[in-house]
C-alpha cells in the first residue's frame, strides 16, 4: 500500500519565534492512498491496439513521474540551500549583540575625539594669537640676536629698542604714581 506525505505547518501559537526549529521540524500525517490499479477492460478480443494503448499510458506515466521526481529533487536542493542560508543568518543573528556593543564603543570614541579635536583647534588659535602678539615676537628676535649669529638683524634690533622703551615707560610710570 502507498502512502502520500501531506505537511502541516504548526498553528501560530505553538511557533516558538526564537529558535525557528518549526522550520526544519514541520509536524508531518501520513495517510495511506489506494494503490493505482490499469485495468484493461474485458472485451473479450485482446487486440495489439489495446496492448500499445496501454504501454502509451504507462510510457505517459512514467514521464509524468520522472519530470515530478526531477522537479522534487530540485525543489529539495533548493530547501537544503534555503536552510544552509537560514542557518548561516541564525549565526549572524548571534554576532549582532556584540556588534552592537563594538559599535557603541565606536561611537562613544568618535565622540570623545570630536572633543579632543575641538580642545585642540582652540589650543591652536590661543597660540597663534600668542605668537602674533608682539611681545612675543619680540622675545624671538632678541633671542635670535643674543644666539651669536653671523648676520644681525634690523628687526632683532628694533624689537630690543621697543623692549627698553616699554620698560623705561613702565619705570617712569612706577616712579610718578609711587614717589
Amino acid at each position: 500500500m502507498e502512502t502520500v506525505i501531506n505537511s502541516q505547518l504548526p498553528l501560530p501559537d505553538d511557533i516558538d519565534l526564537g529558535s525557528l526549529e518549526y522550520l526544519f521540524n514541520p509536524m508531518i500525517e501520513v495517510s495511506p492512498v489506494a494503490p493505482l490499479r490499469f485495468e484493461i477492460p474485458p472485451t473479450g478480443q485482446e487486440t495489439e491496439d489495446d496492448e500499445s494503448d496501454l504501454h502509451g499510458q504507462i510510457r505517459l506515466l512514467q514521464l509524468m513521474l520522472n519530470d515530478a521526481l526531477e522537479k522534487l529533487s530540485e525543489s529539495n536542493m533548493l530547501v537544503g540551500y534555503q536552510r544552509g542560508l537560514l542557518v548561516e543568518k541564525n549565526e549572524q543573528l548571534k554576532q549582532l549583540p556584540q556588534l552592537r556593543l563594538w559599535a557603541a564603543k565606536n561611537i562613544a570614541a568618535e565622540v570623545d575625539n570630536k572633543k579632543l579635536q575641538a580642545e585642540v583647534d582652540r589650543l591652536k588659535s590661543e597660540i597663534a594669537e600668542f605668537q602674533s602678539h608682539w611681545l612675543y615676537r619680540v622675545n624671538e628676535n632678541v633671542k635670535r640676536f643674543l644666539s651669536g649669529g653671523s648676520t644681525i638683524e634690523i628687526l632683532a634690533i628694533l624689537d630690543v629698542v621697543v623692549l627698553v622703551s616699554f620698560l623705561g615707560i613702565l619705570l617712569w610710570l612706577f616712579y610718578t604714581l609711587t614717589g
